[in-house]
């Protein structure tokens, strides 16, 4: 694995710009992922080169943008489904103490 989920969440892709505020992907790294790309699809140097601008470079920016996406939304959907659990607990737990209180009530009334 040359890149943890970590570093595709917060890093770019190499080059990095000086105005762009994440840092870059490890470049070594990424010219090992480039010549694998390169032997599994049996394309010389130069080929690889204007594939990656053309294609390829446009694909990895989008999977990255996707994972960082993908992460944030998880996130909300996890609090979401926290803070729905936590309403509903109480909601019952509140439902529970008012049927308490009237069977309470009833008793009182009966013995009354």
């Amino acid at each position: 694995m040359l890149y943890s989920q970590e570093e595709l969440k917060t890093h770019l892709l190499p080059p990095k710009r000086a105005h762009l505020t994440r840092p870059a992907l490890d470049e070594n790294r990424f010219n090992i992922l480039l010549e694998a790309i390169r032997i599994k699809f049996r394309l010389d140097a130069d080929l690889l080169q204007k594939c990656f601008h053309d294609l390829i470079k446009t694909k990895l920016s989008n999977f990255l943008y996707e994972e960082r996406r993908r992460a944030i939304r998880k996130t909300l959907r996890n609090k979401e489904r926290a803070l729905i659990k936590t309403l509903t607990q109480q909601t019952v737990d509140n439902f529970d103490e008012r049927e308490e209180e009237e069977t309470n009530c009833q008793i009182i009334n009966h013995r009354i």
